[in-house]
């Protein structure tokens, strides 16, 4: 759904890209940037939000997560990791398995050697 922009002046609708209404002249404001988690209005090069601290997050980033290198959109691998984003889910979802397959291995080891 695209977001429509109504002029402040005379109410008519406009489009994203125009500058200013052709109906009353009035100068087009772009919408503010607002903080996803506290609504504070930011400003375009803001990287945090500087009333609550959390990150701004842009539409268009979206973060690989598997390695949380941003990918860019179009892009099927991961600049940092190299994975498609399916097989950077399914190593997320491998990483609990792998840490418990490894202190199970751990715990039988110091059983043998009567550590435990």
């Amino acid at each position: 759904m695209e977001d429509t922009l109504k002029c402040k002046n005379c109410g008519k609708s406009l489009k994203p890209d125009w500058l200013a209404c052709p109906y009353c002249k009035q100068p087009v404001q772009a919408p503010q940037k607002k903080c996803s988690h506290c609504g504070e209005e930011l400003e375009d090069d803001m990287v945090i939000c500087p009333k609550c601290l959390q990150p701004v997050k842009t539409a268009q980033e979206k973060r690989c997560p598997a390695c949380n290198a941003v990918r860019e959109e179009g892009n099927e691998k991961c600049p940092g990791c190299g994975r498609t984003e399916k097989e950077a889910k399914a190593a997320v979802r491998a990483i609990p398995e792998k840490i418990l397959l490894k202190t199970k291995t751990k715990m039988k080891m110091l059983k043998k050697t009567n550590y435990l």
